[in-house]
């Protein structure tokens, strides 16, 4: 049984004549693979001269004797799987590319491992660990999967650090075949979460369409394409987007959308599908419609190939676009695999979903009361999880600023050039208010997380608990609901906090000597971070090429964080 796909070419040295008959045998076959790889003409390949390195048409170099492996790169797959200007295939009705080379190559999911900050905090955690090799490995199961995977599948140990950087395709993160090579195995369950899915040494693929035609694919690649109803399933995701750590007595839930998301009423798992239930794919990569699935490598359309329906584009997107717009400004020092221009398209297009698709904000019963402007701040979650979620950096904010004729008499939460919304002291220390009524308290929608002291730590290798945890929750959370003691709230007193939304409220003392009459406006933002400054700080003081590269790239890099939604409102002083 073959490791893996075997290649076209295999790039091994050999004397001239082995390689002439090596060419020879193509040019006899050439009208049988014309044919069969549906080129537009056997001289195609008959042309190849004797002695030089067998190429494929449509720009894509031999393949090399290292890709003799189980996990393939991109290239590979670009053969068949890239844009191509002489095809229809993979292309949405208003003809842009949806081809899943193309549009993964501007994700976070491709940059998983040359993420800059994930570069830099690995090099501070690494520094302070006291298994570094251990902590390397567990953090490269998902931000080096196809390093790791291929290691392991060799029964090789995990790779640390410097054995995932030689492996020549290790900067392409998470790539196509890694998760197209997961298996259903154990899929919802522990065992596979943290970066442990199943995967064989059988050289298979899976696909999200029952009756594949197989035959281009196995010439190709050597890959056998089969139907893996699993690729569309939220427990495909959670293999690595489930992550726990352990560095204390109980395992720690470093982050858990797949399982905040069991617990909404997105979740189809016990319940089946129904009008509001979602995956992950269906909301994180976008419906481009009907479609051929590829072309031939030639780069134009197999003539036997029929559409296939709601083809999913691979340009997933998330929440960090902060994170895209660092690798559109420095990705190429950091050897990422996708090009400016790709980068800024997905951070265009996380924008869009952030903006419009995530979170409701409005601003209800504003009024004059007891020499006091008073509202309810109300904000509905959309997503399928928490909000925010992922990685425990990221919190929300609010800035509330009310203003009349005379300008602006309260603003809270306003944010500085450093994307400081808080004095240095007070960052991870805000508690979750019900009601706001003094310019220095900050509605801050954050996970903090401790270490065994119970002080808030920014280090995931001393994470042993929460102190705090008012992030919102998805609609349909149940104290009752699967792993609700992992994903509820914590250090939250507050009986207009629920499943789904959370209502604050607002009760600011009108200056004395505001002309009555006058109309003043209330404007409220809710601001996302990724990268907020209690995390970048301690970055400043690494003294890692990691660390001092990422902090350059950050302060050179203006848009610290995301304005979400917008709400406005006025009220008259009687």
């Amino acid at each position: 049984m073959p490791r893996g796909p075997m290649p076209l070419s295999s790039g091994v040295a050999g004397s001239t004549a082995t390689r002439g008959a090596e060419v020879q045998g193509l040019r006899r076959l050439a009208p049988w693979l014309a044919a069969v790889l549906g080129l537009a003409a056997a001289s195609e390949l008959e042309s190849t001269p004797t002695g030089a390195e067998v190429r494929l048409p449509h720009g894509h170099p031999p393949l090399q004797d290292e890709d003799t492996r189980y996990l393939h790169g991109r290239e590979l797959c670009a053969r068949c799987h890239d844009g191509s200007e002489a095809a229809q295939a993979m292309r949405a009705k208003d003809g842009v590319d949806v081809s899943p080379v193309d549009t993964l190559a501007g994700t976070v999911m491709q940059a998983a491992f040359v993420d800059p900050f994930f570069r830099a905090q690995l090099a501070r955690e690494r520094r302070r660990a006291a298994d570094a090799d251990g902590l390397e490995a567990d953090c490269l199961r998902c931000h080096a999967p196809l390093a790791h995977h291929e290691r392991t599948l060799g029964t090789r140990s995990a790779p640390d650090l410097a054995e995932a950087l030689a492996d020549p395709l290790v900067n392409e993160g998470v790539s196509c075949t890694v998760c197209h090579r997961i298996g259903p195995e154990g899929l919802g369950e522990p065992g596979t979460w943290s970066g442990h899915p199943v995967m064989d040494r059988e050289a298979r693929l899976y696909g999200p369409y029952p009756d594949p035609i197989t035959g281009p694919m196995r010439v190709n690649t050597g890959y056998e394409v089969t139907y893996g109803p699993h690729t569309v399933l939220s427990s495909l995701c959670a293999t690595c987007h489930t992550h726990e750590t352990h560095h204390g007595s109980e395992p720690f839930l470093e982050q858990g959308p797949y399982l905040e998301w069991r617990n909404s009423v997105y979740s189809y798992e016990g319940t089946g599908v129904d009008s509001r239930t979602r995956s992950c794919q269906a909301c994180h990569m976008a419906d481009a419609g009907a479609t051929r699935l590829a072309h031939n490598p030639g780069g134009r359309d197999f003539p036997f190939l029929d559409e296939r329906p709601e083809v999913r584009s691979h340009r997933i997107v998330g929440a960090n676009a902060r994170l895209l717009d660092l690798l559109a400004a420095g990705g190429e020092e950091f050897g990422a695999p996708g090009t400016p221009e790709q980068y800024r398209e997905t951070a265009a297009a996380t924008r869009e979903q952030l903006r419009g698709r995530t979170v409701e904000l409005t601003l209800e019963d504003a009024r004059i009361e007891e020499q006091h402007l008073r509202l309810d701040v109300v904000l509905v979650n959309r997503a399928g999880h928490r909000l925010p979620t992922g990685f425990p950096s990221r919190r929300m904010w609010l800035e509330l600023e009310i203003s009349g004729p005379g300008g602006t008499w309260f603003h809270s939460g306003s944010v500085d050039p450093n994307g400081r919304v808080l004095p240095e002291g007070r960052e991870l220390l805000e508690p979750h208010h019900v009601l706001l009524e003094r310019e220095e308290q900050v509605q801050v929608w954050e996970r903090v997380a401790v270490d065994g002291e119970g002080r808030p730590t920014t280090l995931t290798t001393t994470m042993v608990g929460t102190a705090k945890d008012n992030r919102l929750l998805p609609v349909g959370w149940s104290p009752t609901g699967p792993h609700a003691a992992r994903t509820g709230p914590v250090g939250v007193d507050d009986p207009d906090f629920e499943a789904g939304a959370d209502r604050l409220g607002v009760s600011i003392a009108v200056p004395e000597g505001l002309p009555a009459g006058q109309r003043q406006r209330v404007r409220a933002r809710l601001h996302l971070q990724t990268m907020p400054p209690a995390w970048i700080q301690p970055l400043r003081a690494g003294d890692s090429p990691e660390e001092r590269r990422f902090v350059e790239l950050h302060d050179a890099t203006p848009g610290a964080s995301e304005v979400l939604a917008e709400a406005r409102t006025s009220v008259v002083v009687e």
